[in-house]
């Protein structure tokens, strides 16, 4: 991403919409259906986890909680997710959004996939849940304001605030 890209979206005087991934990407999925609302949080998911208990553990109440990774193998993802689950992140959160799992494969385990961790994910919890959102470290890497009010709605990511007031 650009300079002025970045600078358009944190900047931008009104609200960017509805957040899409680039022609010729695959869409995002809908892992849950259904609408929640609430300020855009999140981030990367080791360093997530390595937040909790200490105070700059993030507070997903009432959130659209977004997850990203890059470069880790599924059975170090399932932890992470696993110890985000249970310090009640998931369960807080009003919507989930996952990003594109970036080189997050295992060759000598081929069958074990982040999909089918991501959708255990959404199963369980039972909230507006989509998955492959380009956010995150990843060829295209669409610029998320932290704190804007936001919107899951029928398997899409709507930023409904400017990134400044």
């Amino acid at each position: 991403m650009t300079w002025t890209a970045w600078k358009g979206r944190c900047f931008a005087p009104s609200p960017l919409g509805e957040i899409k991934n680039p022609e010729g990407e695959d869409p995002p999925v809908t892992l849950f259906p259904g609408r929640a609302k609430g300020p855009i949080k999140g981030g990367n998911l080791s360093l997530l986890c390595s937040t909790i208990g200490t105070p700059y553990e993030i507070d997903t109440r009432g959130c659209i909680f977004f997850v990203e990774e890059i470069g880790e193998p599924p059975y170090k993802i399932d932890r992470m997710l696993t110890h985000l689950r249970m310090a009640g992140k998931f369960e807080q959160a009003a919507a989930i959004v996952f990003g594109r799992w970036k080189k997050c494969t295992d060759e000598k385990h081929p069958e074990a996939r982040v999909d089918h961790l991501l959708a255990e994910i959404a199963k369980a919890e039972q909230k507006p849940c989509i998955s492959n959102v380009m956010i995150g470290h990843d060829k295209y890497n669409i610029t998320i304001p932290l704190g804007c009010s936001g919107l899951v709605k029928n398997g899409r990511l709507y930023i409904t605030e400017p990134g400044v007031l």
